[in-house]
């Protein structure tokens, strides 16, 4: 069995970047559309506002999930590349 745990490692690493980058999207969708959209649109995009705020905010939780599963991949990983180097271990005994 031949793995590049380093590689595994540095999969995790990279998945808490990735997460931390999703994670300011999310709260930067979340805070769309801006105050001053009511004003530029008026009364006559009132509505259009309002959906686009629900489809802004219904986005923004899908990108904050998967943020969190980003996150959370990074421990996984860690875990995964210390048991394969722990089987390593144990079959280089086993010679």
């Amino acid at each position: 069995m031949l793995v590049d745990t380093h590689a595994i490692h540095t999969l995790g690493a990279d998945c808490s970047n990735h997460s931390d980058d999703l994670s300011v999207a999310a709260t930067t969708l979340s805070s769309l559309p801006g105050a001053g959209a009511a004003t530029a649109f008026g009364p006559v995009g009132a509505a259009f506002l309002a959906v686009l705020a629900d489809a802004v905010m219904v986005e923004a939780r899908a990108v904050a999930a998967l943020s969190e599963d980003l996150a959370s991949a990074h421990g996984k990983s860690g875990a995964l590349a210390d048991a394969y180097a722990a089987a390593d271990r144990r079959g280089s005994h086993l010679l």
